[in-house]
């Protein structure tokens, strides 16, 4: 055969497989959609030639990333490079992109030499982006990605709550975990409010056992542990569920990301608060533990406005004002200048230890 027919017959299959992959790359994929205090996209489109146009804006709280240009595209893999003037010659900014076609899912990572001169000060843009049509799937003890799912697990795997509670009990009490817990999981099928049910019972049950004797919720909540609320301490998330309004529920819920939490003095009190990167004085929340009450409090640009310019704060029940916790005292006074209705107090439900 000739050899420049064969070199050309190489050249057409290469390009063919080139151009029928770049396709895969157009579209719009969602920065972290999994993070509540982080997000963002990435467009890629007019791919051709081996090269595809992108544009990424990503935001962290109030910190924002804005970065666009050409990337070079080979198959599944693609890198930019910019030589802007403000760059050394020899070390030009490079973000490489790599794509998971199975998955629907991009990668995108940074040169380590680079710093992260298109972000604000607390601004990132590396770590996965998922296709905007890709079914939402949280982290959990099995693989999302199966194709054999059962309706109970897709629930979980859809859910944030529910993808928590799951690692939480593989993180704790894998042990209950029998082919009994399985099939008593799978009975609730695609019913959220059974499949949480179960998974608190499940942890309630488990931390008893461990700690030989009930629930003690201040107790739980008091030992300030290191992996903190919102992310494992689905007790006290249920506790906030059936006790606080659900418009209330669902606001404080969104500005629990930072995180931060104090000891009091031989372990008296616990006090956490949480705040969104560059928006403290827009969505924060605190709560403060002891081994008697608990207080709660939190803002929210969302609310409506009855209730924007007002501290929202959940008191055990009997309690005034004046009987706020000094803590509480030094947080709210911050934000007073803010919100100049000043307090709005409700009441926990379920009534606390006298």
């Amino acid at each position: 055969m000739n050899k420049r027919f064969v070199l050309l017959l190489i050249a057409l299959f290469i390009g063919s497989n080139s151009l029928h992959a770049q396709p895969l790359w157009e579209g719009k994929w969602i920065y972290e959609r999994y993070l509540s205090s982080i997000g963002g996209s990435l467009q890629i489109t007019n791919c051709r030639d081996n090269k595809c146009h992108f544009e990424i804006i990503t935001y962290h709280g109030a910190h924002t990333c804005d970065i666009n240009g050409e990337m070079a595209v080979n198959e599944n893999t693609a890198v930019f490079t910019d030589k802007a003037e403000e760059f050394e010659p020899e070390t030009p900014y490079i973000i490489k992109f790599t794509l998971d076609a199975q998955k629907r899912r991009i990668t995108v990572k940074k040169e380590d030499k680079n710093s992260n001169i298109y972000c604000g000060m607390r601004g990132y843009f590396e770590g996965e982006y998922e296709h905007e049509t890709n079914p939402l799937r949280y982290k959990t003890d099995f693989d999302c990605w199966g194709d054999d799912l059962t309706a109970a697990q897709k629930e979980i795997c859809a859910s944030e709550d529910l993808s928590k509670a799951d690692l939480e009990v593989a993180k704790n009490y894998a042990h209950l975990k029998t082919d009994e817990w399985y099939a008593k999981r799978e009975q609730c099928a695609a019913d959220e409010k059974c499949l949480w049910e179960f998974y608190v019972k499940t942890i309630r049950n488990g931390y008893e056992k461990r700690a030989e004797k009930p629930l003690n919720l201040f107790e739980y909540l008091g030992k300030c542990p290191e992996y903190m609320y919102p992310d494992s301490l689905i007790l006290f998330q249920d506790y906030l569920q059936n006790n606080m309004a659900k418009e209330d529920y669902d606001e404080m819920r969104i500005s629990l990301s930072d995180r931060y939490s104090e000891n009091g003095e031989n372990n008296q009190y616990c006090y956490y608060t949480y705040g969104v990167p560059g928006l403290y004085t827009l969505y924060e929340t605190a709560f403060y533990i002891d081994a008697k009450e608990i207080w709660l409090a939190f803002i929210s640009a969302n609310y409506d406005d009855e209730n924007k310019n007002h501290i929202i704060v959940y008191a055990p029940h009997g309690k005034t004002e004046n009987d706020i916790p000094k803590k509480f005292e030094d947080w709210i006074e911050r934000l007073k200048k803010n919100y100049p209705q000043g307090i709005k107090l409700k009441y926990f439900r379920e009534h606390q230890n006298d």
